[in-house]
């Protein structure tokens, strides 16, 4: 028998790694994503994210993030021509909330043309810095089985601020135009 298959009825154990030092907070397996939530669900003036894939309810988390207290709320992921429904869904509520002018993300997020970005990358309050498998998606946060490492040194975090800012503003990368984006949304 695979240890995949259940064995008398019950689930497999799934292993969790987790190591913590002073530099960094390494986590691997399905609560992975439940530690970088719990620093998003706290952040207090800044949230910047890197994800190729997003899900409508993790959007819908950023909103309410907006309206409360966080002033800062930077993304940045892909759009593909070949967008799939759990990606369109998500990006369909973005695009409304950026036409009603609903709340403060969408003046500050980035839609790279093409399905070139894997990458994840999580930068709470300008305090905390994760990186990993995880998607900003329900699944990635609830479900799955990830890696995600938290760095803790303030030299590594300015890094990854500096990094990030540039992607953020960088021309060197097609991106959808807003009238472009909303063409090919609504053709879907």
């Amino acid at each position: 028998m695979q240890d995949t298959q259940k064995r008398d009825g019950k689930p497999p154990s799934i292993p969790v790694f987790t190591e913590e030092n002073d530099i960094f907070d390494f986590y691997i397996g399905k609560n992975a994503g439940k530690r970088l939530y719990g620093k998003l669900y706290d952040a207090k003036k800044s949230i910047k994210i890197i994800s190729p894939f997003l899900t409508e309810k993790m959007i819908e988390e950023l909103s309410f993030k907006s309206k409360e207290n966080v002033n800062e709320i930077y993304l940045i992921t892909t759009v593909s021509e070949h967008i799939n429904k759990t990606h369109l869904t998500a990006l369909k509520l973005l695009y409304r909330c950026i036409r009603k002018n609903e709340f403060k993300i969408f003046f500050n997020t980035v839609f790279f043309k093409g399905d070139f970005l894997h990458e994840k990358l999580y930068i709470i309050d300008d305090e905390f810095v994760f990186v990993g498998s995880l998607n900003f998606t329900n699944k990635g946060v609830n479900q799955n089985i990830e890696s995600v490492i938290l760095f803790k040194k303030p030299d590594i975090i300015q890094k990854a601020i500096s990094y990030f800012n540039a992607l953020h503003s960088t021309i060197a990368i097609e991106r959808w135009d807003i009238v472009e984006l909303d063409k090919l949304i609504q053709s879907k």
